[in-house]
């Protein structure tokens, strides 16, 4: 149903676009497809004001014109007032774009951001702009959870079955799921999958992030029907488990000014205080985080502005996090030996 209204409402840009003059709202019934042939015409009227009201809302700018008696001629939009100015990038701009497309070069809409990167290019007065001489490799790199996401989309849209490895909080091993899939949700920073499990026969809820692999689609499409239910409701009922992950109590060192990520996670805040295992200036915060990749995830990116205190478990994950990133970008270090930069704060 959504699909259809943005089909609607975009026919309508397009129609309103088309001509100079302004269009009465009966010839836009008949010409902007998407409009149902059997409303009435007080049903009729409702859709295309919401559709108007919708639009405006956006930002598009739908004249209403009308005749000196203040009855409404009909419609337009002129290209005049919605047509953007052009656009110059500096050099720095486009270095930022470049990096910006390079990140997004593994994920779902690398392809867009490549070609949107290349129609910017095209109007750069050199054959090469500075940003293709940055060597870094800055790529998105998703997770599995991730890059089934878009499986998971096209068997919603297509009413099919699909198949995968799941291994839930208690599961030793991962266990294959047949699930048809009624619902995807966001939700507290992970993405979940709410359908009905063939085998279990019965309601239930998966996180992406646990699924083993990509999901497989089965070729048979429309073999079930989605029920009317909420997807939300679903997960809160039904997910308590998947959504609720296990709490990890962490003890870290902070330097100062630094970790604004962690010290809105953290629990309590010590600030410098004066013991020998605290380096001057630094904090010791405690954090209760529910999401363990996104603490991992969040130490690490502060390098040597960071120290694990508790758990050991955090320490060797944040480190081996360390060690695959510097084995991606071992090809890009300087040969000249200045000596070590290893920082050891973390070793147990």
């Amino acid at each position: 149903m959504a699909d259809r209204r943005t089909e609607r409402l975009l026919n309508l840009v397009l129609c309103l676009m088309s001509t100079s003059q302004a269009l009465p709202r009966e010839s836009l019934r008949t010409l902007v497809e998407g409009y149902p042939e059997n409303a009435t015409d007080v049903a009729f009227q409702r859709m295309f004001e919401r559709d108007k009201d919708d639009l405006r809302g956006m930002g598009i700018p739908i004249r209403t014109v009308t005749l000196p008696s203040g009855e409404v001629l009909g419609y337009t939009i002129t290209g005049e007032d919605y047509r953007l100015d052009p656009v110059d990038f500096t050099s720095e701009q486009i270095l930022l774009l470049n990096l910006a497309a390079r990140a997004w070069s593994q994920a779902t809409l690398g392809q867009g951001a490549q070609s949107a990167l290349r129609k910017i290019e095209s109007q750069w007065d050199t054959a090469q702009p500075p940003a293709q001489e940055l060597r870094l490799d800055l790529r998105a790199r998703p997770t599995a959870g991730d890059l089934a996401i878009p499986v998971l989309w096209e068997a919603l849209a297509t009413r099919r079955e699909i198949s995968f490895a799941y291994r839930g909080i208690h599961d030793q091993t991962a266990l294959n799921r047949r699930v048809q899939a009624w619902g995807v949700l966001h939700r507290d920073g992970g993405w979940y999958l709410v359908g009905h499990d063939l085998d279990r026969a019965d309601v239930r809820v998966f996180r992406t992030s646990r699924m083993q692999g990509i999901p497989t689609i089965c070729p048979a499409a429309n073999t079930y029907t989605i029920p009317d239910v909420s997807i939300s409701d679903l997960v809160t009922v039904h997910g308590s488990t998947e959504s609720q992950p296990q709490m990890c109590r962490a003890e870290l060192l902070v330097a100062g000014n630094t970790g604004a990520r962690l010290r809105q996670m953290a629990a309590s805040i010590e600030f410098a205080p004066d013991a020998d295992d605290v380096p001057p200036g630094w904090d010791r915060l405690v954090v209760n985080a529910s999401d363990y990749a996104m603490l991992v995830s969040a130490v690490a990116s502060l390098g040597a502005d960071v120290s694990v205190v508790s758990p050991l478990s955090l320490r060797h994950d944040v480190r081996e996090r360390w060690q695959r990133a510097l084995a991606r970008h071992e090809d890009h270090r300087p040969t000249e030996d200045h000596g070590s930069t290893t920082d050891t704060r973390m070793s147990a």
